[in-house]
């Protein structure tokens, strides 16, 4: 579920809203800093675990990052919420 509870889908495009805050702590600062550079785009989601947590693996073509990125719930917004149909 997205911030607003719509369902999101393998392929769903989302706006990543935040990075978990925690994440600063675990990773090292210049891969944090990349990280939240991706606040405010639109990413496609690659998997969805049993926890029902969202994971995009952030490759561009102009950048690679070493970690996966997990999205909870309050942390992404669906954007095309009729891209499926539930």
């Amino acid at each position: 579920m997205d911030c607003h509870g719509r369902r999101i889908h393998v392929g769903s495009r989302v706006r990543v809203l935040k990075i978990a805050a925690w994440l600063e702590r675990q990773i090292p600062a210049d891969e944090f800093a990349r990280l939240q550079s991706l606040v405010g785009t639109i990413l496609p989601i690659a998997e969805i675990d049993e926890w029902g947590t969202a994971w995009k693996f952030p490759q561009t073509p102009d950048r690679i990052y070493t970690h996966d990125l997990a999205l909870d719930s309050d942390e992404m917004e669906l954007v095309d919420p009729t891209s499926h149909n539930d």
